[in-house]
């Protein structure tokens, strides 16, 4: 008896179920694969492995520095006239920061995650294994912000960055601190007529305002200005995801299929393992 290879099936250019089982009487097929675009796209219909979408996102800030006021950078910076003037309510308000995020945020940059790793010197032909070295500092959180007439990068970010100079890192009270939190949540498409839900989210703690990049100003470019490379440094970071149970596709194919048909609805996950045993 001999197995027919799926993998030269598929050269051939055939997307069917190739047989990959044989029975005892030696001709007769009797385990068939899948068919790998069938395969495929069932599984585009399940939550876990369904593609992402990356402009699906929002950042928001826990609270800005109470200190980070027009009096408080006036006594630290030189100031000639009205310099130094700081638009923190009309920047940090509750409509511009909370109800859909902040609305300046349009690019974010997730910072790496990198082990250090030797390789030992060979002895005789023979190669030692890789060791794992040291873990690699914290990366700043970049963001990107959008520039409006009153500027969010010019009137918050770039004074709270003075701000931290003056000030330092060290531990202060509440109404003292330069510090915050601030959280990435990205969503995810559910289903019809139903809202994206959050699918992961980041919270980075401890957060400062530590660089404003340069920006050029010139006569060709008559585009929406994006500011770029603003950058926060942060204590710690994590990350959290989430499991969406696709409750209609549920009550559908109980409608339809029976309970034996849910198994392949359910999301195999932590949260929902024992709701899958019982089926």
């Amino acid at each position: 008896m001999s197995l027919n290879n799926p993998l030269q099936i598929l050269k051939k250019g055939t997307l069917g179920s190739p047989q990959i089982g044989t029975s005892i009487l030696g001709n007769i097929p009797s385990i068939p694969a899948i068919s790998p675009q069938n395969f495929y796209l069932q599984q585009m219909e399940s939550w876990v492995s369904a593609p992402s979408n990356a402009s699906q996102w929002v950042i928001l800030f826990d609270s800005f520095p109470k200190t980070l006021k027009t009096e408080v950078l006036r006594e630290l910076e030189y100031t000639h006239g009205e310099g130094w003037n700081v638009p923190y309510k009309q920047l940090t308000n509750y409509f511009l920061q909370k109800m859909i995020g902040c609305v300046f945020a349009q690019t974010v940059k997730i910072p790496r995650e990198r082990v250090e790793v030797s390789y030992p010197d060979s002895f005789r032909g023979f190669r030692g294994s890789p060791v794992a070295q040291n873990r690699s500092p914290h990366q700043n959180l970049e963001l990107g912000f959008l520039e409006t007439n009153l500027s969010f990068v010019d009137g918050i970010c770039r004074p709270w960055a003075a701000l931290t100079a003056h000030k330092g890192l060290v531990a202060r009270p509440d109404d003292e601190s330069i510090k915050t939190n601030i959280t990435l949540i990205q969503y995810a498409k559910t289903n019809q007529n139903l809202s994206p839900i959050a699918r992961k989210m980041w919270t980075f703690f401890d957060v400062c305002c530590t660089n404003v990049a340069s920006v050029p100003y010139d006569y060709k470019n008559g585009d929406v200005e994006v500011r770029s490379g603003v950058e926060f440094s942060y204590s710690n970071y994590q990350v959290y995801h989430t499991t969406y149970i696709p409750i209609f596709s549920l009550i559908d194919k109980f409608s339809n299929g029976g309970l034996n048909e849910l198994k392949d609805v359910v999301t195999l996950d932590k949260s929902i393992k024992n709701l899958g045993s019982l089926l």
